[in-house]
Formats: C-alpha cells, structure tokens, sequence
C-alpha cells in the first residue's frame, strides 16, 4: 500500500487472532423462526506493530446469512492467505486513513470483484476491528472518521413471543416505563391455543388499546422475521389490524422481494424489508419498485458500516428512512452499530437492546438508560476489553494469522 509520508501515521497489522464465544440470555428469546438460549459470537482481536489493539465481533446468525463461528474464523483466516484471496491482512500498513479505506474496500469490494463471497458477519469483524485499531491511534471516535457526532441514542423495546397476556402486560410495562417504540415479535402461526396467527392479531389490536389507554405517544411496529411466509398471509393479517402498526417487518421469506410489492399493492400498510436486504442491490431492487417504505440494516448482513451507510445514502435517495437494526449484538459489535446510527442522518431509529437481554457481556463503555444508550468520548469504538473476559466465556481459540 506504500510508505507513509514523513512524519504520519505508521502501524501494520501484526496478528489478528478469533476467539469464538458463547453468551447467555437472561431468558429464552423467542421469534418466528428461532428459539434462542445462548448466542455464539467470534471476537477479533487486531495487534499492531506499535503496540495498539483493535476488537471487532462477528455473529454468525447460520439462520439469516448462512454464517457459522467455525465458517467466519475460517473466512477470517482466508483474509491473510495470499495463496488462496491474493489478499493477506498480515503487514498491512494503516498509515492512514485512506490506506485503512483501501484495505477495507479489498475485504468487502464495492464495485469489484468478491474475493469471499458472502460471509458478511466475519468482514464486519475485521472492519470493526481496523477501524478500531486506527481510531485509537489517530486519537478519534470511529463516528467522528466519518464525520458523525456524538449524542443519545433512542432504542426500540422488542418483546418476543409470548402467549397474549404475557405480551400486554409486558406492553404495558414497556409504555409505563416511557419506551419511545415497541416492537412485538410475533409470526409464529399456532401460539396461545390461537391458530393462523389469530395470536397476533389479537395482539397488535390490543397492544395499540395498550398504548392509547395510557395516553403515550410510542409507537408500535411488528416483527414477523419472515413468518407469515406468503404475500397472501401477510395480507390477512394486515387487512386484520387495520392501521394498529407504524410498520410491518419482513413479513415474508426473504427471497421473495415481489411479495413485497404485492403487499403493497393489495392494502396500506407500511413495510420494513430486514433479511431481505443483505446488500445494496438488495437494497436497490426493493427501493426502486417501490415496494418498502423502511430498510433495516444490519451490520452483520452488510458486511460493515461502510457498507451499511452506501445503502443509507442510496436509501435517502429514494426517501426511504433506515433502521439500524440488530443481530444480538454484544458490547463490541453493538459499539459499531451506534457509530453507524451517528454517521448518518437516514438511518433514523434503531433496536440495538440485545446488552440488556444478556446476562453478562464482553467489554464495556456502553450505557442504557431511560431506552437510550451511549458511547463514551474515547478513540475508536470506545469500548475497553478485557482479554479475561473472553476466556471466561471461550469455547475454543482459533488462530486466523498464519
């Protein structure tokens, strides 16, 4: 990539090291298509020759892109061996941040070719891991790299599915508590001895009586992870709740991009494409039909911020407003969630609640308060990590460098 002009930055990646984890929820966290009880991250760890370190995660959500921990420390490992990418992350000089825009455009091409397919979760780990490691040497929040700003974020309060009494009362709490939105979880078909998603029907109308009964102004939007699985159910099920919800999430399987339109087209209910959307041509495809009025992004299936902010650009173009959505993240991902949500004013809402649904963490800084986290004013993603923690909770070191 070159030598630094005199007197720059000087700092080449020595090791880059993948530690797969395993977290557990407070309490099962059940959606459509998953019940979880623990979730599997891969945590990157960066070394540098002047001695400063930068951390990114991977989750690999095997049930939406297709990623598992041995499969993302593997595509890892594929990133520094030339004989198999062209590509070796080992010696890279991040000298600047042009040079660590370069780098990173290689693992996650814009307008080139792939040189790994897929395997979006393992290039957001080594993106947040670089970006990371220069943000702590140039002295800057990754935010302000790409010149956001620091401030609160607001966070969507999500219940998964439970049977109705359970939801409303848990609804109730969430409004009692001054959550800003709600997001029911719901799209599993038999639930509560109520049959062809009668459940959640049921749910949203009263959840909305919920909400007006106490005079707040949350809003409420539901989440069916694909669920419903046809156009023709997500119809019936959004002629039943009239106009109860801000929006409807991926109500479909997320091949199915026409239903989308479809949906659209046979009834007025407003739209968010989450599994659909993988990438900008994803992206791209649904804006331009017209099919979605919302976009969640994830960074897990972008392949990174700089992705997730290419199609938050593409997006405002067509005046669509974006979600920064979450994959569970733990304390490192979830950091570069937040960044992402600074850096760009179309990304207007965000669900990033997962800290508070684990029963421990990996690394620290973030803070949740009154349904908002944030960041502290420290270089890089801001979060300290402790190596102790990651191997209280390891299952398995593997090594990415050769």
């Amino acid at each position: 990539m070159g030598k630094p002009p005199p007197g720059a930055l000087s700092m080449k990646i020595t090791a880059i090291d993948c530690f797969p984890v395993t977290l557990q929820f407070k309490e099962p966290f059940v959606i459509a298509n998953v019940s979880l009880y623990d979730l599997y991250y891969v945590i990157v760890r960066l070394s540098t020759d002047d001695g400063i370190v930068g951390y990114g995660e991977a989750i690999p959500a095997w049930e939406v892109t297709g990623e598992t921990q041995l499969g993302v420390i593997d595509a890892i490992g594929y990133f520094c061996d030339p004989r198999k990418t062209g590509i070796d992350l080992i010696d890279e000089d991040m000298a600047s941040f042009e040079n660590v825009k370069t780098l990173l455009e290689r693992i996650n091409p814009h307008r080139d070719l792939q040189r790994v397919w897929g395997a979006p979760s393992a290039k957001a780990a080594i993106e947040g891991a670089v970006l990371d490691a220069y943000g702590k040497a140039a002295g800057k929040p990754v935010y302000e790299l790409f010149g956001g700003a620091n401030a609160p974020v607001p966070v969507t309060h999500v219940i998964g599915i439970y049977p109705v009494e359970e939801t409303l009362r848990r609804v109730d709490a969430a409004v009692r508590s001054g959550a800003g939105i709600i997001k029911l979880k719901v799209g599993a078909e038999n639930v509560d001895n109520l049959r062809n998603h009668q459940r959640d029907i049921e749910v949203i109308k009263q959840a909305r009586d919920v909400i007006a009964a106490a005079g707040s102004t949350a809003g409420l939007v539901a989440d069916a992870n694909q669920g419903y699985l046809t156009p023709e159910t997500a119809i019936h099920v959004a002629r039943k709740i009239g106009g109860c919800l801000d929006w409807l999430e991926q109500p479909i399987l997320a091949g199915d991009k026409i239903g989308f339109r479809q949906i659209k087209q046979a009834c007025d209910v407003n739209l968010m494409a989450d599994e659909s959307v993988h990438d900008i041509h994803d992206a791209r495809l649904l804006l331009e039909w017209g099919a979605v009025d919302y976009l969640n992004l994830k960074l897990m299936k972008t392949g990174g911020l700089i992705a997730a902010l290419r199609i938050a650009d593409l997006a405002a173009e067509h005046g669509v407003p974006c979600q920064m959505g979450s994959m569970l993240e733990n304390q490192i991902g979830c950091a570069m969630c937040i960044h992402t949500y600074l850096c760009h004013p179309n990304i207007v809402t965000t669900e990033l609640c997962s800290l508070a649904m684990l029963r421990e963490c990996i690394g620290s800084g973030i803070e949740i308060k009154d349904h908002h986290l944030s960041l502290p004013d420290r270089p890089g993603a801001g979060i300290h990590v402790d190596d102790a923690e990651i191997e209280k909770h390891l299952v398995e070191k593997r090594v990415a460098s050769p």
